[in-house]
Order: structure tokens, then sequence, then C-alpha cells
């Protein structure tokens, strides 16, 4: 069986009120998950392009990203081709001043909150997203 490559790009939104850092977490459907919002990079597009186009697609909000926190890569089946598909993402640090109302892309999400980020950590589904938010965490020096 072929490996195909994908490459994608998220971000961890964060805003700092009273000394907390909050950041968005979003419920996917199908699989049931909580996860960052991050994309595939269109033909031509940077990661750090296709961090803030994904992110504002699935939550609505614009932010710029700025710094690269880390890379998660991981391996999976796409069922409808039945090709193993190995996933690289970058993920960029994205702060905001206050938390924004979330438009989820309702395609694919059901809920989209804002929540700290320690909360974030027990509340992703998978612990590679939960080290790119301790990554966030320790570059703002919480």
């Amino acid at each position: 069986m072929s490996t195909h490559q994908l490459r994608s790009a998220g971000g961890v939104l964060i805003a700092v009120v009273n000394g907390t850092a909050y950041t968005v977490v979003l419920h996917q459907r199908s699989p049931d998950e909580w996860r960052l919002p991050k994309g595939k990079l269109r033909p031509g597009e940077t990661p750090r392009e296709a961090a803030a186009r994904e992110v504002e697609e699935e939550t609505g909000i614009t932010a710029r990203p700025r710094e690269r926190l880390g890379e998660i890569q991981y391996q999976y089946i796409d069922l409808d081709t039945n090709q193993q598909v190995h996933k690289q993402v970058v993920f960029y640090l994205m702060p905001v001043a206050q938390p924004k109302t979330i438009d989820i892309e309702s395609k694919t999400f059901d809920q989209g909150l804002w929540m700290s980020a320690n909360e974030a950590q027990t509340r992703l589904t998978f612990a590679a997203e939960r080290r790119i938010v301790q990554a966030a965490l320790s570059r703002l020096g919480n």
C-alpha cells in the first residue's frame, strides 16, 4: 500500500484574561473528537498562511500566527480511498487581545468553546495536541 503525504497547519488561539490563558477547542462530530483548528495546505500556500486561513475558516476568528509551536505527525487510513496517509501538521501561536465570538464551520463541527488552556489539555482528544497547547503556555510564561 502506498502512503500519501499530507501537509496541514493550524493554530492555538490564545487570549489572556485576568492572568488566565484561554484557547479555542472544537468538537468534531465524526469521528467524535475535540481538537485544535487546523487544515490542509493549498497549492503554493505556506504553513503560516494556511494556519491563518484554516483558523478563520473553522472558528470565524481572524488572528495572525506569531510563532511556530511545533509539528505533529501521525498516520491513518483514508476510508474513502483506502489509502494510508502520513499527515504532518505545523501549529502556530495565535494570540488575540480578548476572546471573540466563535463562528464554527458547521459542516465538520457542532461546538467551539473558549476554555482555559489547562482545561483544554484535558478535553483535547489527542496527546500531541495537548503538548502543543502546553508549548503555547510555555511561550506565554504561564
